[in-house]
This record gives C-alpha cells, structure tokens and sequence, in this order.
C-alpha cells in the first residue's frame, strides 16, 4: 500500500520539497500542449529530478517520458513548475 496525501498550494508544495526525503516524492497531474501529463519530482544528495511523462491513454499511470531535468537547487526546480501554476494542477506527496 502506498501513502499518498494531497497538497493544496504552491506554498505547501515548496515546503514540502524542501524537506523531501529520498526515499519519497512529489507527483503533479495536469495538462499542457493539448496533453494529459504527469510530473515526478524526487531529491537525493545531487539536488532533484524531474520527470515529465504523458499520460497512458490506454492503461493507469504514465505513459512515454517527455522530458528530464535535474536542478542543484529548489529555486530553480520551482522556476521550472511556475509554467504549470497558472493551469488547473492537483499535487500528491507519496
């Protein structure tokens, strides 16, 4: 069984990265260029990852990977998601 809890803002979410343990992570769900998408962000000791992956029309979960990055520091990691803040996005910590 995974834990999963939602998170209701920007703010929480900053928070929340902040204190993002390896072993857990972030995933946000929206849609942009027409597209369905997920976004996973984990830490480890190098900064963090962010994955961008289509969502699967066929079955749960995601489908093909659209894009990678990783970012040395949160500011950067949240520039990069403040093109997503201004669309309809729900935002899970698991």
């Amino acid at each position: 069984m995974v834990y999963e809890e939602e998170i209701n803002s920007i703010s929480e979410l900053a928070r929340e990265l902040e204190i993002l343990d390896a072993d857990a992570g972030i995933r946000l769900e929206t849609r942009t260029e027409g597209k369905d998408i997920y976004i996973f962000i984990t830490k480890s000791g190098q900064g963090y990852a962010l994955a961008i992956y289509e969502k699967s029309k066929d079955s749960v979960g995601p489908g093909r990977r659209l894009e990678f990055r990783r970012f040395q520091k949160l500011k950067e990691l949240l520039d990069s998601l403040n093109r997503y803040s201004d669309k309809r996005v729900r935002i899970f910590k698991y």
